[in-house]
């Protein structure tokens, strides 16, 4: 009988360390897809704040100018939005991202994590959209 009771517990000891060893591993790995596509980001970042003042310094000649159209000044104002918008959005990123998300367990660590790739996703598409912008202006 005690040894039913002792094998049992042992059992569910295992079923338990198995479980958080996979906890741990899925936070691992999301933890680098999230830092990774970060990294992919921030390589980016340096060049994309370069366009947003090249565009505002081109807006600016083109204003005092007076050479530009409508459209194109309108073209001009919307990818300079979008560069600060990728930009912005990096930068809230960085600053909400919660270092210690493995303080609120396992459960609420993959949670987040998930939540943060997902958002890092909308930064690099935002990244990526107001580069295409800006490089089909300037170049």
């Amino acid at each position: 009988m005690i040894n039913k009771r002792i094998f049992g517990l042992v059992l569910i000891g295992l079923t338990l360390f198995a479980c958080e060893d996979q906890s741990k591993k899925q936070i691992g790995e999301l933890h680098k897809q999230v830092m990774d596509l970060h990294d992919v980001v921030m390589a980016e970042y340096g060049s994309l704040e370069k366009m947003g003042f090249q565009l505002k310094d081109s807006l600016a000649a083109l204003n005092e100018a007076g050479t530009a159209d409508e459209t194109t000044l309108s073209t001009f104002h919307a990818a300079i939005q979008q560069n600060e918008k990728g930009i912005e959005g990096m930068n809230n990123w960085m600053r909400g991202f919660d270092q210690k998300y493995e303080e609120k367990g396992p459960e609420k660590a993959v949670t987040y994590l998930k939540e943060q790739l997902v958002e890092m996703e909308k930064v690099k598409k935002d990244f990526d959209e107001a580069t295409q912008a800006a490089k089909a202006i300037l170049e």
